[in-house]
């Protein structure tokens, strides 16, 4: 389940494919122009904009208001996202976003990837409180969907799954906001 959870979320975070730059038409003169006046081939889009354009990106960003009171930004409520899987699904998918794991040398670790996120203003992203905020969403949330077939079987009704996930969703909002806007509010950062 976690794999195929993976492989889901890695298209997600892939798809749709920037389209290419159209090659600029030939020109009359580009034999004789200096080679500062030549138009250079345009850069790739940078990987966050990938990231932000991708079907995931996309879902992250609407999500982002409801998440911002609880300390996270889009790039966790994707991780929230894929972490209905299963919880540890949570770790392979900021992976993903982050780009971690890729064989190439500059790619580092997680930790050190979540320690140089930024928020647009400044202020870093993960910090000790959004920590806590999300151990504490996650105490509470039922990110299992496993876990909500088996009621549902049990049960034999959507009613009492849909029910847990409900209570269980808010439950784990109203705990994580509690302790993020408690702990700023005490001047915890």
């Amino acid at each position: 389940m976690i794999v195929a959870a993976s492989v889901v979320l890695w298209v997600l975070l892939t798809l749709p494919r920037p389209a290419p730059e159209a090659p600029a038409p030939p020109s009359t003169t580009t034999a004789a122009a200096p080679a500062t006046l030549r138009s250079a081939p345009t850069a790739p889009p940078a990987e966050s904009d990938r990231l932000r354009q991708s079907y995931a990106g996309r879902l992250g960003r609407f999500i982002e208001p409801v998440l911002a009171p609880l300390g996270f930004d889009w790039k966790i409520g994707i991780g929230l996202i894929g972490s209905l899987a299963a919880r540890e699904v949570f770790v392979a998918t900021m992976g993903l976003v982050y780009g971690v794991g890729h064989p190439d040398a500059e790619s580092g670790s997680l930790r050190a990837a979540l320690r140089r996120e930024h928020r647009p203003d400044g202020s870093l992203v993960f910090t000790p409180l959004t920590g806590l905020s999300l151990i504490v969403f996650f105490m509470f949330a039922m990110q299992c969907l496993s876990t909500l077939a088996v009621v549902r079987q049990e049960s034999g009704s959507w009613r009492w799954a849909l029910l847990m996930m409900g209570y269980l969703t808010a439950l784990a909002y109203l705990g994580a906001l509690l302790v993020y806007q408690g702990g700023r509010w005490i001047g915890f950062q």
